[in-house]
């Protein structure tokens, strides 16, 4: 099965935002003849997971997040949450244990409220064993705190 980073990262909003799954979209809406914004439909959205699940499953992803805390990290302040992945990577045929591909897929916002972002991060390096928590996870916190000041998110009392 092949899934795009896009796939993914839709899916799994739709897991921790409430359970509703949005179709993703890149074009907000167009400029029109005299500079006028003509905003695009909004796509259908459909219930994925009840609500509870999604509230369950965010804790859990936040606890994961936060049971790897480091003091730069904010997960303790905002509502972090993520999951690493790491995957072999096929040479010759077969797959290679010392090349890996990490991945990082987490969500960020204020507590008590559903999450503003998703970010998902894959790095890998030719012949490199590249891990989701060891390579990917400082990234995405580098882009979480990064969306935290952008979206002047309010930190937990």
């Amino acid at each position: 099965m092949n899934v795009t980073m896009i796939q993914v990262a839709s899916g799994f909003c739709s897991v921790v935002n409430g359970g509703v799954y949005h179709a993703p979209t890149i074009i907000n809406g167009t400029m029109g003849d005299g500079g006028k914004f003509a905003a695009t439909a909004a796509k259908t959205s459909a219930r994925a997971i009840s609500e509870a699940s999604s509230q369950t499953v965010r804790e859990m992803v936040h606890q994961a997040h936060y049971a790897t805390y480091k003091p730069h990290d904010d997960s303790e302040r905002w509502l972090v949450g993520g999951k690493t992945g790491t995957s072999q990577v096929i040479v010759n045929g077969k797959y290679d244990d010392n090349e890996t591909i990490g991945t990082y897929l987490g969500f960020g916002g204020e507590y008590g409220k559903i999450p503003r972002y998703v970010i998902m991060v894959e790095i890998a390096a030719d012949g490199r064993g590249m891990g989701g928590g060891s390579d990917a996870k400082p990234i995405f916190n580098e882009i979480s705190n990064w969306m935290i000041k952008y979206l002047k998110l309010a930190p937990r009392e």
